[in-house]
């Protein structure tokens, strides 16, 4: 395995940073983005002011206004309706920038801001070792194209595996570089990390492991696979899975993804709950919880019918828009090289 490098390089607030590049006004302020009554980004200056994700944003917006930041919706396109067209755009630039680069052998896109890639400087075939300090050399360079072509500020993590390169980005945040290689930076990096940190340890697998006392990492590598299996009743390869990752061991490869085989979009609506009668108040939740209604809509209300007509009439352009532009990028791409590099240097 020495013989590869593998670099995770993921946008840092990827709405937010788009959104100040649409409006550079924007650049250098605590904006948060809002997307129908929920918060789905935060700048950092905006999270130092205590501005966090799913706020209600009337919430959000007291926050801001009170250090001169900025609420920003999602892009509207015609017809009032929620589009990701600018950040998709965007996403298929910061793909293209990242394929430029000739050492890489494959870009996996892991998600609209996110990416892995597979280093083999020396080709599929060679076995000499690859030097990490070459690697980090290299994801600066791509910091700085990423910065240079797109606006974009980058946090890159450099490891042997997906999962380490990818827990390094997230540690080196913001606008950071973080080189992980051999036993000790290992241990450096998970150390008192939460257990829930690692890749798809969150909800119900979260929840488990929290239940169980297993707040960290380090906690996490005190359980054997056969008691992840049967004491917390995770199926065998999930068990497993936990127990590599929580010791800095995957052996995901990274692929050269071809056109998605279902395309499908979600809208989360979060409750907003009304205020109450003063006269009322006395109705407060059995939790405690601070007394309040939530705003009936009657199957035949008119009202209710408008706001069908427009979030069904968003999520269908939306859809028609991701299958049109999987199609054109599809078209555009050619066929990867090196498809079969990472079996080969595995």
């Amino acid at each position: 395995m020495n013989g590869r490098l593998v670099l995770h390089v993921d946008i840092d607030t990827f709405f937010c940073q788009v959104e100040q590049n649409r409006d550079p006004s924007l650049k250098g302020q605590p904006i948060a983005i809002q997307q129908h009554q929920d918060i789905i980004a935060v700048s950092y200056e905006a999270r130092k002011a205590g501005v966090r994700k799913h706020m209600r944003p009337v919430e959000a917006r007291k926050v801001l206004q009170a250090v001169g930041g900025h609420l920003v919706h999602v892009y509207m396109a015609e017809g009032a309706r929620v589009s990701y067209e600018p950040y998709r755009e965007v996403s298929r630039r910061f793909i293209k920038a990242l394929r430029q680069f000739d050492s890489i052998a494959i870009v996996e896109k892991a998600s609209i801001d996110e990416a892995y890639l597979l280093y083999l400087p020396h080709g599929p075939q060679s076995t000499a070792p690859v030097d990490i300090a070459a690697g980090a050399q290299l994801a600066a360079r791509i910091k700085a194209s990423v910065l240079k072509e797109l606006g974009l500020v980058v946090s890159v993590g450099v490891a042997r595996n997906k999962v380490l390169a990818k827990l390094a980005s997230e540690a080196s945040k913001p606008n950071g570089l973080l080189s992980v290689d051999g036993r000790q930076a290992v241990e450096a990096l998970l150390g008192r990390m939460p257990a829930a940190r690692l890749p798809r340890c969150g909800g119900v697998v979260a929840e488990t492991l929290r239940a169980a006392g297993v707040e960290t990492v380090a906690d996490l590598q005190a359980w054997s696979v056969t008691q992840l299996h049967q004491a917390l009743g995770f199926k065998p390869a999930v068990a497993a899975q936990l127990h590599d990752w929580a010791r800095g061991i995957c052996h995901e490869p990274v692929i050269e993804k071809g056109p998605a085989k279902t395309i499908s979009v979600q809208m989360t609506l979060t409750p907003v709950q009304l205020a109450m009668h003063p006269s009322l108040s006395h109705t407060t939740s059995a939790a405690g919880g601070q007394a309040g209604v939530f705003e009936p809509l009657p199957i035949d209300s008119p009202d209710l019918k408008v706001r069908l007509r427009r979030l069904l009439t968003a999520m269908g352009c939306d859809l028609l828009n991701r299958v049109l532009n999987d199609k054109e990028e599809e078209s555009r791409s050619q066929p990867a090289p090196h498809s079969q590099q990472e079996a080969l240097a595995s």
